[in-house]
């Protein structure tokens, strides 16, 4: 995403709880946050609210809302904190189990 529209910093994190798998939060840093944002939000509040809401969506390639994609699928295979980085820099590789 990063690449198409050259930025070269942000990064996507979701906070998940580890029982239902429901979204308590999320940050996005970086160009069209704003935007980005309400993809998380519908998916927050439809439904049960859980990450699999976004995982098991089918998103557009290329797009914008991929990398909220990219971090959800991310997230649905560990089962920890994941911080997703919109592309990859030296600063930005967390992961919290």
């Amino acid at each position: 995403m990063g690449k198409a529209i050259e930025e070269r910093e942000g990064f996507v994190k979701f906070l998940v709880s580890k029982e239902n798998r429901k979204i308590l939060g999320c940050h996005i840093i970086g160009s069209q946050a704003s935007i980005l944002i309400h993809e998380v939000l519908v998916a927050m509040k439809s439904g049960d609210g859980s990450i699999d809401n976004i995982s098991k969506t089918v998103h557009i390639h290329p797009a914008l809302s991929e990398v909220i994609s990219r971090g959800a699928v991310t997230n649905m295979r560990k089962d920890c904190l994941i911080v997703y980085p919109m592309i990859q820099s030296e600063f930005m590789s967390t992961k919290s189990c």
